[in-house]
């Protein structure tokens, strides 16, 4: 006993020896350690972010709205396109109503002028197809199509009394000096219209191409006189299968293994095929939401009545979708404000906020001229649509 009691003071010295040099060691490489984590952690981002395709100082999805032909396309500039034909719409039809059905045509008819100017005008480019400045006057000002004199007429047909003849038709020479002193606000609209027949006569052309590249050839002719004139006498006889019965035949397992592969061939999918299930969650605005915006829009408007002309485009700026600064001059017919007092109001007044369906708009009442009964306002404009919930 007492010579296993003297072996055993240097055993523990020896164990404590141990735990201490480990330890030192430990602390020693603490460095190391905590650089090897963190280099660990910033490979761990590196590789979140490019698994899901996403950017340190940006993302692509709040800015832009899908790929054409390889080409992204900026959500700021195709929301302005789309924001510009609804504001025609409104003032064409003297309302700020626009229903989801109209909205989505809006929206489409817009997507489709980015596919006709990215992937189908380039085509027309390279065959020769050309459209003259000439052939857009002709067809805009000196003999309007049917799409231009839509434009300016009201949704009974009627065209605008201040280029109409008495008859109600379209008068020309009116229609001209319109369009020569035409308001530096208003040459958007018209470029529009431009645009618009630009491209038709672009399609037209190209149909005008292919129609009169498709034609019947000599031999095509000849048989189908032929096809059409011979008559041919047939005999048959016909046997009901129904007419033997199913117990009178037997079908062996060989029997159908030869049907199955010999028309195993019809049954082939040349593309892999899968059979998938989502959820797609609408991401809207709730009613929180468009009390907070509500709430913002009022303080802007209360700023925005402060605040004097030559501080208005930057404030504007400053509070508007994606800096958008919008002039317009209205008449009392075309008016798209929804309080009548507008045109009563002193220079400076300001209306809204009103909830016109994707935005918040605050108007400015800039001036009133006593010519044609116009004013011009200034808005501005609010998304609801990017708002997180």
């Amino acid at each position: 006993m007492s010579k296993e009691k003297n072996n055993q003071p240097p055993v523990d010295a020896g164990r404590k020896k141990e735990r201490i040099s480990v330890l030192e060691n430990i602390r020693k490489r603490t460095g190391l350690l905590v650089g090897i984590v963190g280099f660990a952690l910033v490979i761990f981002i590196f590789e979140s972010l490019l698994g899901s395709g996403a950017s340190m100082f940006g993302n692509d999805d709040l800015t832009t709205v899908g790929y054409i032909n390889g080409k992204k396309i900026d959500r700021n500039e195709f929301v302005t396109r789309v924001e510009n034909t609804l504001n025609g719409y409104r003032q064409k039809n003297q309302s700020n109503d626009i229903d989801d059905a109209t909205r989505t045509s809006v929206i489409d008819n817009v997507w489709q002028q980015y596919v006709s100017e990215m992937v189908i005008r380039p085509q027309f480019d390279k065959i020769g197809i050309t459209v003259g400045e000439d052939e857009i006057y002709d067809k805009v000002v000196a003999h309007p199509v049917p799409f231009v004199l839509q434009q300016v007429s009201d949704q009974s047909g009627k065209v605008n009394e201040q280029i109409a003849r008495p008859d109600g038709s379209l008068d020309i020479n009116k229609w001209k000096q319109v369009i020569q002193n035409l308001p530096p606000e208003q040459e958007a609209g018209i470029r529009q219209i431009e645009d618009n027949v630009k491209n038709t006569r672009y399609f037209e052309k190209f149909r005008t191409i292919i129609t009169k590249g498709l034609y019947i050839t000599n031999a095509e002719a000849k048989e189908a006189l032929r096809t059409k004139n011979s008559k041919l006498k047939v005999s048959f006889v016909m046997k009901r299968f129904d007419a033997i019965s199913d117990s009178a035949v037997k079908v062996t397992d060989n029997d159908i293994k030869k049907y199955y592969d010999d028309h195993s061939y019809e049954f082939m999918n040349p593309e892999t095929t899968r059979k998938i299930e989502f959820v797609a969650f609408n991401v809207v605005p709730s009613p929180e939401d468009l009390a907070q915006l509500e709430a913002d829009a009022k303080r802007i408007a209360s700023e925005f009545k402060g605040k004097s002309v030559k501080e208005d485009s930057v404030f504007m700026q400053q509070e508007s979708e994606g800096g958008a600064i919008t002039v317009q001059d209205f008449t009392k017919k075309t008016m798209i404000v929804r309080d009548s007092s507008i045109f009563t109001a002193a220079p400076g007044s300001v209306f809204g906020p009103y909830n016109e369906g994707a935005y918040f708009k605050v108007y400015k009442l800039e001036s009133v001229n006593s010519v044609a009964d116009s004013a011009r306002v200034r808005h501005i404009l609010i998304a609801l649509k990017d708002v997180k919930t």
